[in-house]
């Protein structure tokens, strides 16, 4: 969702013109409600171009399934809820919401008091995108969120520009261990095992160098024991042609502090008149793929919101469920210094936001 926003966002200041995005899906190869059983992923695209600045709604690829499966109660709700606000009159800017700080990519030495747990650790399938590869791995939610700054490709010298080492940073307890698995290569590859800055494995995978590139099925598992303590774990391809991982698990991960304070916040984007605004707000447990085959994510308490440029006096809140369009709560707050700030009711997954002048 804020991923597409901002895509639009980049759109609208480059070329100043309407424009749609086309072709979007939680998978490039097929509808994949595997992977987006409550469509909450689907809906955040939706969203995502709607209040992103484009002129509609993201375009999903897989117009047969949405059919089939009969998500059109999603564009209801949504066509519902902005004809209401008035989203197609008038002229709409996009709110500049304040710029989260980067997250740091260090665990701190001070660990907390939760027993050790395990995970998967989601990676990022595009191809093509580039990401920084440095992570800490502190929590739970740290790995579901890890597709943002993980890709599931580990590149070799054909594509320099796409190619960096992937290095996390982990506290570990006994018996700890990193599960990388391997599901297929783009040709010659080698891959390279590192723990605290020291090789610990290397294998040649895939034809011989030289050999023309094809993808390969390659479904193997490489195990790192990581002794108890604070470690940097790094995993990277010296070959010539793309590593594909099928998964990243980590056995008996401590929770631990971040080297400075961070909390992923729920993201927030939307589109303003002078004294109006129109809000997408996403809880940080299911931005996609986060978390999405969970049932009953995590509830959002007290949670506020910051939002810039209105004009000043009292401003009344409309909160809405965005998958039904019903009405959650009603609420007046006050714009100081053309900031108004306000506290959102309790929720688990997503909320739409209307506000106007009282």
């Amino acid at each position: 969702g804020a991923g597409l926003a901002r895509r639009s966002a980049d759109a609208l200041r480059r070329y100043n013109k309407p424009f749609l995005i086309g072709e979007f899906g939680v998978s490039g190869s097929a509808w994949n409600l595997a992977q987006d059983p409550y469509l909450r992923g689907f809906r955040q695209a939706l969203w995502g171009g709607a209040l992103g600045g484009s002129a509609g709604t993201s375009l999903s690829w897989w117009w047969e399934n949405i059919h089939a499966d009969n998500a059109y109660p999603l564009f209801r709700s949504l066509h519902q809820l902005l004809q209401a606000e008035g989203w197609d009159k008038g002229s709409w800017s996009i709110i500049e919401m304040a710029a989260c700080p980067p997250r740091p990519d260090e665990v701190s030495l001070g660990d907390r008091k939760e027993g050790p747990f395990d995970t998967r650790v989601a990676l990022q399938g595009s191809r093509g995108m580039k990401l920084p590869n440095r992570f800490a791995l502190n929590n739970p939610l740290a790995a579901a969120r890890g597709a943002e700054y993980l890709s599931a490709y580990l590149h070799g010298s054909r594509f320099p520009d796409l190619r960096s080492p992937h290095s996390l940073s982990l506290h570990t307890g006994p018996k700890a261990r990193m599960i990388l698995s391997v599901k297929m290569l783009g040709g010659a590859a080698e891959l390279v095992l590192r723990l605290d800055g020291r090789e610990v494995s290397r294998t040649a995978l895939g034809t011989p160098a030289g050999a023309s590139p094809a993808y390969q099925p390659y479904v193997k598992d490489f195990i790192m024991d990581l002794p108890p303590g604070r470690h940097r774990v790094e995993f990277l391809n010296e070959g010539e042609d793309w590593i594909i991982l099928d998964a990243l698990r980590f056995e008996g991960v401590l929770h631990s502090d971040l080297e400075s304070p961070w909390n992923f916040e729920p993201e927030v984007f939307g589109l303003r008149q002078r004294d109006r605004a129109l809000l997408y707000v996403v809880s940080p447990e299911i931005v996609h793929p986060a978390n999405a085959l969970r049932y009953n994510p995590a509830l959002q308490r007290g949670r506020r919101l910051s939002l810039p440029g209105l004009g000043g006096g009292r401003h009344t809140v409309r909160i809405h469920n965005p998958a039904t369009a019903a009405l959650l709560a009603t609420l007046e707050a006050e714009s100081t210094g053309g900031v108004l700030e306000f506290t959102l009711p309790d929720f688990n997954e997503d909320l739409f936001v209307a506000v106007g002048p009282r």
